[in-house]
């Protein structure tokens, strides 16, 4: 115990929180964890208890070792700010008593800094703080920095201050059609019945484009390719989905359960047969798999998917054509005559799922008509009468028919995609022993098999002097 408390003891006096979580390790290898690092996580391992507390994070570290090197003199004359950049870093590196190594670049693109070649910088200062001199330059030439990766970059003013990423979006091909009708609705008035573009429109219903963010339509393969913030690419990922703009299909997954008799009875009892109790039975090992069919199809598409075995057999049995019998009056027990099957039918056994999905108008939930049939394999009975041969001796003949136990249900169910429902059940197996019951699970999909979350309505609030597009 001493151990541990001895690193709580450590962890407490560190300076740096250079990572959102930690553990702790004993001597012996022992580890507990992990913790949150941030002020007021409280940490108990045995009987030692502590709470962390004054925490600072890498941009805060970075900006406390800048308040501390300390310049005797700098001085920008018409500097361009790529020059002003190179005087801060030469100035981290020579000012530096402790030598943290700073690092200070710039985050310019060749356009922008092309675009910035009139913009110059003239201070001249003395005795001032490396950050302080930064911030000077930067708001003097109106650019900002950020610190991320442990390293200060200066970037235009409009640059985001999250990490850019590329995104790839499966739209239908009629969203150019509803893209313009949406404009209309959307954009102001003297931006209607223009070529509004895509960074418009998207703008215009939340998503925000900062600089070096872009979107282009790739029309042959019917794919956005967007490059934003992870936030923003969120945000339009949201809008398409709303706009019903991404290719949606549907997952169903259906699963026939046996339970025992006795474990039904006893849940029965206390009148809580639903899909959590049954759930938790199964998941407990209650319960046997019997069938677990899926299949994938469109909204209002019809599908069937099948797991079965043919069985043929015969519907009629007719005699052979030599029969004879020993008398007019004598039985047909008595009789002397072959039996031949006819009339043949094949009876699927096995699974059979039939449905038809449908996304409903505000995609918030899955309208299922199903018609799912467990079909077990069939037991035979023998009709066939005794008949006698030539010699008078007893003959069987075979008139084998099939008995078929089916399970089957055949309903309507809303489902919140991706949730589980109990459809019917309570029906019996063939030895009476054990009952099942039909689940089923309906989840939104991309074209990919990727799970689709459902729209959802936000509420924003309204502000009347703000533009509906951005700059």
């Amino acid at each position: 115990m001493k151990t541990w408390t001895g690193l709580l003891a450590i962890v407490l006096v560190a300076a740096v929180c250079r990572a959102q979580e930690f553990s702790l390790q004993d001597e012996k290898g022992k580890t507990a964890g992990p913790f949150v690092l941030k002020d007021g996580t409280e940490i108990s391992v045995g009987s030692a208890k502590a709470v962390i507390t004054k925490v600072r994070t890498e941009k805060q570290q970075i900006l406390d070792d800048m308040r501390e090197i300390m310049i005797p003199q700098i001085e920008f004359k018409q500097a361009t700010i790529r020059e002003a950049v190179t005087t801060l870093q030469q100035a981290a590196a020579k000012y530096d008593t402790k030598k943290r190594n700073i690092n200070i670049v710039l985050g310019f693109t060749a356009e922008q800094e092309q675009a910035h070649t009139n913009t110059v910088i003239t201070i001249k200062a003395t005795n001032i703080s490396l950050l302080d001199a930064l911030r000077t330059a930067t708001d003097v030439a109106n650019v900002k920095y950020i610190i991320r990766g442990g390293v200060v970059t200066v970037m235009p003013v409009d640059a985001p201050e999250d990490e850019l990423f590329i995104r790839t979006f499966m739209i239908l091909s009629t969203l150019c059609e509803r893209f313009n009708k949406l404009g209309n609705e959307m954009l102001d008035e003297d931006r209607r019945n223009q070529n509004a573009s895509w960074k418009e429109l998207f703008a215009a219903l939340g998503v925000s484009w900062p600089a070096g963010s872009s979107i282009k339509y790739l029309e042959t393969i019917g794919k956005l390719r967007v490059c934003n913030t992870k936030e923003n690419l969120d945000k339009l990922g949201q809008v398409l989905r709303e706009l019903n703009c991404t290719p949606r299909q549907i997952q169903m997954d259906v699963q026939f359960v046996a339970f025992d008799l006795t474990n039904i009875a006893h849940i029965a009892a206390t009148g809580k047969i639903n899909t959590a109790t049954l759930t938790a039975l199964w998941t407990n090992g209650c319960g046997e798999l019997l069938a677990a069919p899926t299949v994938v199809t469109k909204s209002g598409a019809e599908v069937m998917v099948k797991g079965v075995t043919e069985v043929i057999y015969p519907t009629r049995f007719d005699s052979s054509s030599d029969a004879q019998t020993s008398s007019s009056n004598a039985s047909p027990a008595n009789a002397q005559s072959d039996i031949l099957p006819g009339g043949w039918e094949t009876r699927e056994t096995g699974t059979i799922f039939q449905v038809v999905p449908e996304v409903s108008a505000e995609g918030q939930m899955i309208n299922l008509t199903i018609n799912p049939q467990l079909v077990e394999d069939p037991v035979w009975h023998d009709f066939g009468p005794v008949a006698l041969d030539k010699n008078g001796k007893e003959k069987p003949t075979q008139m084998q028919q099939p008995f078929f136990h089916v399970l089957s249900t055949s309903t309507s169910v809303s489902v919140v995609s991706g949730h589980r429902v109990l459809v019917s059940g309570g029906m019996p197996s063939r030895d009476h022993k054990r009952v099942v019951y039909l689940f089923v699970t309906a989840t939104l999909v991309d074209t990919q098999g990727n799970t689709l979350e459902p729209p959802a309505d936000a509420d924003v609030p309204y502000n009347p002097h703000a533009s509906s597009i951005a700059p």
